[in-house]
């Protein structure tokens, strides 16, 4: 992830002592394979249960509808995650329809570290 803009946001929720916004639209910037791709995704938070993320438009990474979402539960060993995802790659990746499940398997593992350091390098992100 290269950026990251927030373009609205809808009300406040309040779980822990944390304000979340249950409904947020961004525009995330990636780069990929060395080309710069952004869309803009819709995000809904409902804590603690789930977190879901839908892009809104056809160009960057993915086609309108693609999405991912985690569905959290309290499990007496801790906390389990459950991940479901349905993601359409978008044609100007130019990425063979053979390789796509294997490639999105790849960049998901790897997004959780690549976000986490970049909210740690953007703190003003938070409110």
């Amino acid at each position: 992830m290269l950026s990251q803009r927030l373009l609205s946001s809808e009300g406040e929720v309040v779980y822990k002592g944390l304000t979340f916004w249950p409904s947020f639209v961004f525009e995330r910037e990636w780069r990929y394979r060395g080309k710069v791709f952004k869309s803009d995704l819709r995000v809904d938070v409902s804590p603690p249960g789930k977190f879901r993320e839908a892009f809104k438009d056809d160009h960057g990474l993915a086609l309108k509808g693609s999405y991912w979402e985690d569905i959290y539960a309290e499990m007496p060993e801790g906390t389990s995650i459950s991940t479901r995802a349905d993601f359409t790659p978008s044609p100007e990746l130019n990425i063979p329809g053979f390789l796509q499940g294997w490639g999105l398997k790849r960049e998901m593992s790897r997004s959780d570290a690549e976000d986490f350091r970049y909210f740690k390098n953007n703190p003003e992100l938070f409110h």
